[in-house]
């Protein structure tokens, strides 16, 4: 659901960067439930996803760790048919900050996901950059995607 004017714009070419780094995040947690969310090539074989795809909180408050997890950039569909510019991989390890896990903090929902192929050869990745100093994006124009 979409509240106020929809600014939104199809990508017109997933087969460019930046576009053909973001993908899909297919996730199935311990108890057998399924859910999904967003994910960008920050490497080769690497990728950054909110914490919360990974390790959330069920319908009666349980927390539901993902057990088996597919990555696929640059996923489309085709006369009703799933496909992908460049496959997909299985997630072999995440990361996440313990502030996530034990508080739920949204400061800290962020996960970091290591994959078995490194489809960001194929597809392309937007690597990663850390700064102190928050101020430098202050009036920044930001688009999102995914």
């Amino acid at each position: 659901m979409v509240i106020g004017s929809d600014e939104r714009k199809e990508v017109e070419n997933i087969r460019e960067r930046p576009f053909s780094s973001i993908g899909y995040i297919d996730v199935t947690y311990q108890n057998g439930s399924k859910s999904g969310g967003t994910g960008v090539l920050i490497a080769p074989d690497m990728v950054l996803s909110a914490a919360h795809v990974f390790y959330t909180k069920g319908t009666n408050g349980e927390k539901l760790t993902a057990t088996h997890v597919y990555f696929t950039p640059g996923k489309y569909l085709e006369n009703g048919e799933e496909k992908s510019i460049c496959g997909g991989s299985w997630g072999k390890k995440f990361r996440i900050p313990n502030n996530w896990i034990n508080k739920y903090d949204s400061d800290y929902d962020w996960a970091i996901m290591d994959i078995s192929d490194k489809l960001g050869n194929t597809c392309g990745y937007e690597g990663i950059r850390w700064r102190k100093d928050l101020n430098v994006y202050k009036g920044a124009k930001v688009i999102t995607s995914g």
